[in-house]
């Protein structure tokens, strides 16, 4: 069990409910005043429709991860979200997912961002060699790689166009 649980949830509970409503996503977005021009973003999400219930237990899972990460109601979309984003803190959900492995395909988007996770903590600084290392691994993701980025590396051998309909 994590050592800050005090709410006693089982952590399989944790990675079934992931299975099904959770994501870990690797966003690369355009930063025009950076070196490379373009900035990685990893995220843990887990969305539950919003009623008093599920935000009590996404309250409950953040209290499990030892308070880490932010709790965000989406009213448009009758939403609330489980949120993690900081580098510390996914190493935190990675540490669980590795102890308390996910049963679904996700386990595969799991290992994937983990890698972008791992490049990212042991890099210090986003090089062009890493960064197009972390491209290949985005376009295994359901989404793939956005139009911006084909255009942006077009001769980028190690990007694989997946269509989602084939996942």
């Amino acid at each position: 069990m994590n050592k800050n649980n005090t709410n006693n949830i089982n952590p399989n509970y944790i990675t079934g409910l992931t299975d099904g409503d959770g994501s870990f996503s690797v966003g690369i977005y355009s930063k025009p005043d950076s070196k490379l021009g373009w900035t990685v973003k990893l995220r843990f999400l887990i969305t539950a429709g919003y009623n008093p219930t599920n935000y009590i237990m996404l309250q409950n899972i953040q209290q499990f991860f030892g308070g880490i990460g932010n709790i965000n109601i989406k009213p448009q979309d009758n939403t609330c979200n489980y949120i993690v984003n900081s580098l510390p803190e996914l190493k935190i959900i990675q540490q669980h997912f590795i102890n308390y492995p996910l049963c679904t395909y996700k386990l595969v988007y799991f290992q994937l961002w983990s890698e972008v996770l791992n490049i990212i903590s042991l890099s210090g600084k986003l090089t062009l060699e890493l960064l197009l290392k972390i491209i290949a691994f985005k376009s295994h993701f359901k989404l793939g790689v956005s139009d911006s980025l084909l255009e942006a590396f077009p001769n980028n051998k190690s990007i694989t166009i997946i269509h989602p309909t084939f996942l």
